[in-house]
């Protein structure tokens, strides 16, 4: 969100399903660069751990866990995030 010019909105939820605890983390900002191909950015520190936590749950589950979606639409940009945490 540090590139986005504006006001900023951050909104971070969590569900209790059957399986899962749901997470979905949605903001306003630019979008997801690591769905745009012509962005070469490197990927953040944060990223990265997270991406190294996620793939040590996937050997418990077939599961996706994570969904990664750019909310481009018209005027408006943003990144929603969903994280599927398995129970056991």
């Amino acid at each position: 969100m540090i590139p986005k010019i504006g006001k900023k909105h951050l909104s971070i939820s969590f569900k209790d399903k059957e399986n899962n605890i749901e997470c979905v983390i949605e903001d306003n900002g630019v979008g997801n660069p690591a769905l745009k191909p012509e962005n070469n950015q490197r990927i953040s520190r944060g990223m990265s751990i997270t991406s190294k936590r996620i793939n040590a749950l996937t050997k418990f589950t077939n599961q996706e866990l994570v969904q990664v979606e750019s909310l481009n639409k018209n005027d408006s940009t943003g990144t929603k995030v969903t994280i599927l945490i398995p129970k056991d």
